[in-house]
């Protein structure tokens, strides 16, 4: 079963994507913020992180770039997401991240990002 993990400190959105996924068949962890995500990320071992961009005291952008730069975390798929408009400027190179998700998002293209990712090789 391929695994995901949620960072968001909306927990709203946690609750709606946690459904989603689960519903397509993987496994979903949820965090609130990005404290202690290096140890969730060896606890559970996700294929794919979807992540905020705004996580109250740590930009997402920031922490995808730490976890790509990390040997130990830089081949797990991660998807920054928010409702930014300034956020839209950048590029998956600035961000290090593998897809940008705009909110509000459609389900299905979720679930079809999320399908995409888990299962590229």
């Amino acid at each position: 079963m391929k695994k995901i993990l949620l960072v968001d400190d909306n927990r709203d959105n946690l609750e709606v994507l946690s459904a989603l996924f689960e519903d397509e068949g993987f496994a979903v962890k949820q965090l609130y913020n990005s404290i202690g995500i290096e140890g969730k990320i060896e606890e559970f071992c996700p294929d794919v992180i979807f992540m905020d961009v705004m996580l109250g005291a740590e930009n997402g952008t920031e922490v995808c770039v730490r976890l790509k730069e990390n040997p130990a975390t830089s081949k797990i798929k991660i998807v920054l997401m928010t409702a930014s408009n300034k956020f839209q400027t950048l590029t998956l190179e600035d961000t290090c991240a593998d897809y940008h998700l705009a909110k509000p998002f459609d389900i299905d293209d979720v679930a079809n990002i999320a399908h995409r990712l888990a299962y590229k090789h």
